[in-house]
């Protein structure tokens, strides 16, 4: 963002330039909030288990009521992966 705001004389558009130059501080704000912490101690080692087809419907339920349908679709993949590791696991263990 400093960059944007570095270069902001530059912008062409006299009320693009304006707008930009009148929100610097809002900018800024918006970009230390969003930017992930690199300080944050994490554990090392697998953090998930792993999903079950409950799990998925929830989180797909989820995506679909913040309108994330791209993320929505992609679960099919995981319900297929999901799918395939139990038929694996039965057909090990001789269950049909």
């Amino acid at each position: 963002m400093g960059t944007v705001l570095d270069r902001a004389a530059e912008i062409e558009r006299e009320s693009l330039r304006t707008a930009v130059v009148s929100a610097r501080d809002q900018l800024l704000l918006n970009e230390e909030l969003s930017r992930l912490r690199e300080d944050v101690p994490l554990a090392s080692g697998p953090i998930a288990l792993p999903l079950t087809r409950a799990a998925v419907t929830r989180l797909r339920e989820f995506f679909l009521e913040l309108e994330f349908k791209s993320l929505a679709s992609r679960l099919d993949g995981i319900e297929k992966q999901i799918d395939a590791a139990g038929a694996s696991r039965d057909a090990s263990s001789g269950k049909n």
